[in-house]
């Protein structure tokens, strides 16, 4: 089995992602949100850049997405948070499952090129 086909992946997401992920895990979850300040210090983008490029393995990424789902059934439940917040944390969450979602393309081209598929 080729040992870098499961190794971290990257692709771009953008810088306001990071940046409310990080204010959403902050407080709740401040071994995430280091990593994400780590992510977005390492990665100091432009004023011009709205996207940078991360990488991430798919234990972090499924970390990040289950913990601003919590946070954000808990708003619901609590009508704790205006209507524009509860919209941000969804875009938030949703540029999440979008670049999982990317990762997981280029994780199958990778095993497609890899000898775990050929005969």
């Amino acid at each position: 089995m080729s040992s870098n086909v499961y190794s971290n992946l990257s692709t771009l997401i953008p810088c306001k992602t990071l940046d409310h992920t990080f204010k959403l895990l902050r407080e709740n979850h401040p071994s995430l949100a280091l990593g994400i300040q780590n992510l977005l210090m390492a990665n100091i983008p432009k004023p011009s850049v709205e996207n940078i490029e991360i990488s991430l393995n798919a234990i972090a990424v499924s970390k990040i997405v289950v913990a601003i789902s919590t946070i954000a059934g808990q708003a619901v439940r609590h009508k704790e948070l205006p209507s524009q917040e509860l919209i941000a944390i969804h875009a938030t969450l949703l540029d999440w499952l979008i670049y999982t979602q990317n990762n997981m393309r280029e994780l199958d081209l990778r095993l497609l090129q890899s000898d775990l598929y050929q005969h």
